[in-house]
């Protein structure tokens, strides 16, 4: 876990303070699954200002894999990140999205959820391993990029494929 120290931050006011070290991002709550191995090298610097705001540069890259939105397969993705955030100091810890803080009588700022957040940011929203990916078969469940599955249910190409849950509109849209 790497954290700034607020004290030696505050006691040199506007000077920009160098850091460098790694953070392991293997346990960390990326709301999906994702695949990090290895720890991450971050380097940056840090400077707080009276009006109880740090800046913060970092710079780092992080090797991953999300799961592909159509078959699930490993989509492996390096991303190489350079940013500033501006992280203030509140009364009480507040959670709001795109915001970072830190409570005033804290001594020390985390950047790990500073990391998941930016590299959260940089997600596709749909990831995909390939452009024509033809994802799985929503019989079987079978990998239809490996080939055409062999299950009983084969449906037919030339008619619309009917959602099962949608069986009672179908019926009312037949009484029409």
């Amino acid at each position: 876990m790497m954290k700034l120290n607020l004290n030696s931050l505050r006691a040199n006011p506007g000077v920009s303070v160098p850091f460098s070290g790694q953070v392991a991002l293997i346990e960390s709550n990326f709301n999906e699954p994702v695949t990090v191995n290895e720890a991450v090298q971050v380097v940056g610097d840090a400077a707080y200002f009276p009006s109880d705001v740090v800046n913060v540069n970092i710079e780092f890259n992080v090797a991953l894999a999300r799961p592909c939105s159509r078959c699930l397969n490993d989509v492996a993705l390096g991303l190489d990140l350079k940013d500033h955030v501006a992280v203030r100091g509140t009364a009480e810890a507040e959670v709001l999205p795109d915001d970072f803080n830190y409570v005033l009588d804290d001594e020390e700022i985390d950047l790990k959820p500073i990391l998941v957040s930016l590299i959260l940011s940089e997600f596709e929203p749909k990831p995909l391993c390939r452009d024509d990916c033809k994802g799985l078969c929503s019989s079987c469940g079978a990998d239809l990029n490996n080939g055409a599955c062999q299950c009983k249910t084969q449906p037919d190409k030339t008619q619309p494929v009917k959602d099962p849950r949608l069986s009672g509109l179908a019926e009312l849209l037949e009484d029409a």
